[in-house]
C-alpha cells in the first residue's frame, strides 16, 4: 500500500472518529445545551480567527509544502527550516495583533446592538488567532515530514474529546458559559501545543541548523512563493469561513449559530478528501521537483475518482437521512435544511476536482492560483451580499455552491489546456448516476422510528454502493481496500 493510501486511511480513521465525537458535540449536545447566539459566537470567533491567522502565516504554509524538499536533510536539522518557520510565525502574530487593535472598535460598534455577545467577547479573538496560527504552521511541517495523520489525530480527535468533556461539565452545571468559553479556547489550542511536544519527542524540533541558502536564489523564490501563498491560503480559508461572518453581519448571531450547525452536517462530506489531500500534496511537491509528470497524472486521475466516489456516498447518506437529522435537532434548526443540501453539493463539487487546486499551486503557474482565489473571494462575497438579504442563510449556502462550481470548471479547463491532463471519464458518470439511483430507491423505504430508520436506510445505501463498486469495478483502489477489509474480517 502506497504512502498516500496508508496515510489517507489513517487520517480518515482519525477524522471519522473525530467526526463521530464532533457529531455528538455539534450535531446533538451544542444545539441542546447552548443558545443559538452562543453557538454563533463560538463559530464567528473561530471563523474570524482562522482567516486572520492565514494573514499571520505570511504564506509560509505554502513555502513549507512547496520548498521544504530543498531543505530536507537526514539529520533532521533541515538546514534551519524550523527556525525560519518560527521567525515567520512571530512576525505574523505581531501583524495579527496590529490588525486586531485597528479594527476591534469598528467590530464592536457594528455588533453592539444586534450581536452584543460578540461585542462583549471580542478579545477572545486573540488566543483563537494565536492557536490557529501555530496549528497552521506546524500542520504544514507535519505534512512534509509525512506525519499528516498525527496532526489529523490532534486536530480531529483530541480537540473534540476536550470539547466533549467541556460540554459535559456545562451539562452538569459545574461551569457557566464564561468558563465554558475559556475551556473551549484551551481545547482549540491543544492541537498546536501537542504538536509542539510531539516534534520534541520524535527529534524533529531542531533549531540548530544553519539558515544558509540551500540553493542559489532559493530565498528569492521563497519570498515569491510566500506572497502568492498568502493570497491563495487566505482566499481558500475565507471561502470556508466568510459566510459565517456575513450571516452575522446581515442577520445576527442566532442565524449564524443555525447556519454553523447546518454547515457542519454538510461539511461531513469533506472528511476523507481532507485526509487524502493532506498527504497527496506532499507527494505532488516531490513529483514537481523531480519533474515526474507520470506521477502527477496518476495522482490527479486517482484522486478525482476516489474523492468523487466517497463524496457521493456520503451525500446520499446525508440527504436520505435528512428527515432523521431534523428529528434530532431542536425545531429552530429546521430552517437549515437547504443549507445542508447546498453545502453538501458545494463540497461534492470541491471533492470531484481532486487535486486541481494543488497542481496549479505547486506548478510554475502558482501566481495564477492566487488570482483564481482572489476572484473566488470576490464572487462569493458578491453572491452573499445579494443572496443573504433575499434568501437568508440558504442564500449563503447557494453562494458557496456556485463559487465552487465556477472555480472547479476554470481549474479543470486550465489544467487540461496547459498540462494535457483530463481526469474525467465514464467512471465518474457511472458514480453520479448510481448515486442518484440509490438515493431514489432509498425513498421507497417506509419511515420507521428514529434509530431503526437510520439503521435501515444506512445499511441499504451502504450495501448498494458496495455492490456497485464490486460489480462495476469503477475504482480499483476502492475494490482493493474492500478486499483488505474482507480478508481481515475472515481472519
Amino acid at each position: 500500500m502506497g504512502v498516500i493510501a496508508r496515510q489517507s486511511i489513517k487520517g480518515s480513521i482519525y477524522s471519522y472518529l473525530g467526526a463521530g465525537i464532533g457529531f455528538l458535540n455539534v450535531g446533538f449536545l451544542m444545539p441542546l445545551l447552548l443558545k443559538t447566539s452562543q453557538i454563533g459566537l463560538i463559530n464567528v470567533l473561530v471563523a474570524m480567527a482562522v482567516m486572520l491567522s492565514q494573514i499571520g502565516s505570511l504564506g509560509f504554509v505554502n513555502v513549507t509544502l512547496r520548498l521544504f524538499p530543498y531543505f530536507r536533510t537526514k539529520d533532521k536539522q533541515h538546514q534551519g527550516f524550523l527556525k525560519l518557520l518560527l521567525l515567520f510565525s512571530l512576525i505574523g502574530f505581531a501583524l495579527c495583533l496590529i490588525i486586531f487593535f485597528i479594527t476591534k472598535d469598528r467590530i464592536i460598534a457594528n455588533n453592539i446592538d444586534k450581536s452584543p455577545l460578540l461585542a462583549e467577547n471580542i478579545y477572545y479573538l486573540i488566543p483563537f488567532v494565536l492557536a490557529s496560527l501555530f496549528y497552521l504552521l506546524f500542520d504544514g511541517f507535519y505534512r512534509v515530514i509525512y506525519r499528516a495523520s498525527t496532526s489529523a489525530f490532534f486536530k480531529d480527535f483530541t480537540f473534540r474529546i476536550l470539547v466533549l468533556i467541556n460540554l459535559g461539565l456545562y451539562y452538569f452545571h459545574l461551569i457557566d458559559f464564561n468558563t465554558f468559553l475559556n475551556l473551549y479556547v484551551l481545547a482549540f489550542a491543544s492541537p498546536a501545543i501537542l504538536m509542539f511536544f510531539y516534534l520534541l519527542f520524535i527529534g524533529e524540533f531542531r533549531l540548530s541548523g544553519s539558515l544558509k541558502e540551500p540553493e542559489p536564489g532559493l530565498y528569492r523564490k521563497l519570498i515569491s512563493v510566500a506572497f502568492f501563498g498568502l493570497i491563495s491560503g487566505f482566499s481558500t480559508i475565507a471561502m470556508l469561513n466568510i459566510d459565517k461572518y456575513m450571516v452575522n453581519h446581515f442577520l445576527d448571531l442566532d442565524a449564524a449559530g443555525i447556519y454553523s450547525i447546518s454547515f457542519f452536517f454538510g461539511s461531513l462530506i469533506l472528511i476523507p478528501g481532507k485526509a487524502m489531500r493532506r498527504i497527496s500534496t506532499t507527494v505532488l511537491t516531490d513529483a514537481f521537483k523531480q519533474k515526474d509528470n507520470a506521477q502527477i497524472k496518476r495522482v490527479y486521475n486517482k484522486t478525482t475518482l476516489s474523492m468523487l466516489l466517497i463524496g457521493a456516498v456520503l451525500f446520499v447518506f446525508l440527504w436520505a437521512n435528512i428527515d432523521n437529522v431534523f428529528r434530532i435537532l431542536p425545531e429552530p434548526y429546521s430552517s437549515g435544511k437547504w443549507v445542508m443540501f447546498f453545502i453538501g453539493l458545494a463540497f461534492i463539487l470541491n471533492l470531484s476536482s481532486g487535486l486541481s487546486s494543488q497542481i496549479i499551486l505547486y506548478s510554475d503557474y502558482y501566481r495564477l492560483h492566487s488570482l483564481i482565489m482572489i476572484s473566488s473571494i470576490g464572487l462569493i462575497v458578491a453572491l452573499n451580499f445579494t443572496l443573504i438579504p433575499l434568501l437568508g442563510i440558504t442564500g449563503a449556502a447557494i453562494a458557496t455552491a456556485v463559487t465552487y462550481l465556477s472555480i472547479g470548471i476554470f481549474r479543470w479547463g486550465f489544467i487540461w489546456s496547459k498540462f494535457g491532463l483530463q481526469p474525467y471519464s465514464k467512471e465518474h458518470l457511472i458514480v453520479l448516476l448510481s448515486a442518484g439511483a440509490i438515493y431514489l430507491f432509498s425513498l421507497l423505504i417506509p419511515q420507521l422510528s428514529l434509530i431503526p430508520d437510520i439503521i435501515v436506510r444506512s445499511l441499504f445505501i451502504g450495501l448498494a454502493f458496495l455492490i456497485l463498486i464490486r460489480t462495476s469495478k469503477v475504482s480499483p483502489e476502492a475494490n482493493h481496500l474492500i478486499d483488505i477489509f474482507i480478508n481481515r474480517f475472515k481472519k
